[in-house]
């Protein structure tokens, strides 16, 4: 059964966690609860203080820069809390998207590369089977205009800022089903493996 210590391990937050307690109020009746309503809360919690990294996908698609050296940019770790701090994030001519945002970028259209600005589409190179494989691109800083663009989150592709493997841990409910129902054993609704890691 999950138990306090299982849930702070997995990033529960103290806070959050008695926030979910007093939500309950005080009651002899037994309820059956979903996961959602204490996971919301804790979201909640730790939302406006967790600072802000980027992960991308282990096969990223290389955008090409024309015109553009090494530099770095002073960033604020979240977008609306300057509190939590800044972070140093490098810029080169060539930077690393995710796949996925790649297939949606259209050629003479700007997308805004979040922390850096607006980046004109000049080219989009593509594989035999449709897949893209890099992309051209000239910078729009000057261009402001933010509101109909795709947002997306990138990574310099520098030695002076080389990456690091992030493996992503997701859990599955210990127990598969809300209610145990009449001659059920609890046995039967055991989930063998609920520790799920992606290496993206």
């Amino acid at each position: 059964m999950p138990t306090v210590r299982g849930v702070l391990r997995r990033g529960m937050s103290v806070e959050g966690l008695r926030q979910f307690i007093a939500a309950q109020g005080s009651s002899r009746s037994v309820v059956f609860m979903e996961w959602d309503k204490i996971w919301a809360i804790n979201k909640k919690v730790i939302d406006p203080i967790a600072p802000r990294y980027t992960a991308l996908e282990s096969n990223p698609v290389p955008v090409n820069l024309k015109g553009v050296s090494e530099s770095t940019l002073t960033v604020a770790l979240h977008p609306k809390n300057p509190d939590v701090g800044s972070k140093s994030v490098w810029v080169s001519n060539r930077l690393l998207i995710d796949p996925v945002d790649a297939k949606t970028l259209k050629e003479g259209e700007n997308a805004t590369f979040i922390n850096y600005g607006n980046i004109m589409i000049d080219k989009i190179h593509k594989s035999a089977d449709g897949t893209v494989t890099s992309i051209d691109a000239t910078p729009n800083l000057d261009n402001k205009d933010y509101k109909k663009t795709l947002k997306l989150t990138w990574l310099a592709d520098t030695p002076k800022s080389p990456t690091v493997e992030v493996y992503c841990v997701y859990f599955d409910h210990i127990i598969s089903k809300p209610l145990l129902g009449e001659g059920k054993h609890l046995q039967e609704t055991w989930t063998i493996k609920s520790e799920i890691t992606n290496p993206h």
